[in-house]
């Protein structure tokens, strides 16, 4: 049974997950990953995180982290399992490389998504905020002593990704 963490993928058009323009490999604390999503005062948009695992027996959930947080009023959705029934693709594979995840699974949720949805109030134009998502599948195989960092008793955490937050005042 092949062990490895779950990591953010995207479809095709790249709508899921806020990918860079640069190809990376490991999105975590790599700001070059990370796309700049602009928000306008007042308008509400949505970013989608989303995840796979390439274990396909492994569930997996997707969490916003604490650090750096949430500006006020964001609204975060729930970690909501995805059917595998789309070919996905991660961030190498947005460049042209052939996509590494089958398109079916075993499991009943080794693909997970999770959204923050806002619509920025006024005292937040021209302000920057970054939001990270991580997600965590539900293999122990690995959370031994001198195991893998990330591998725990809960589960085996993928890379972090973040998103950079662009807020813009109203154009009148």
């Amino acid at each position: 049974r092949m062990a490895a963490p779950p990591v953010f993928v995207t479809d095709p058009a790249g709508l899921y997950t806020p990918f860079g323009d640069r190809l990376v490999i490991d999105t975590t604390d790599n700001a070059a990953a990370y796309r700049t999503e602009k928000f306008r005062v007042g308008e509400e948009k949505t970013v989608t995180f989303l995840a796979q695992d390439p274990n396909s027996k492994d569930a997996i959930e997707v969490f916003i982290l604490a650090s750096p947080g949430i500006p006020r009023g964001m609204q975060v959705g729930s970690s909501e399992c995805v059917p595998t029934n789309d070919m996905m693709c991660k961030t190498s594979d947005v460049q042209g490389a052939p996509a590494e995840f089958v398109s079916t699974s075993s499991s009943s949720c080794s693909r997970a998504k999770r959204s923050i949805t806002w619509a920025p109030g006024p005292e937040t134009a021209g302000q920057n905020f970054t939001v990270c998502a991580v997600a965590r599948d539900d293999s122990v195989l690995c959370a031994r002593e001198g195991g893998p960092a990330f591998a725990t008793p809960e589960g085996w955490f993928g890379e972090r990704h973040c998103v950079r937050i662009q807020v813009e005042d109203v154009v009148v």
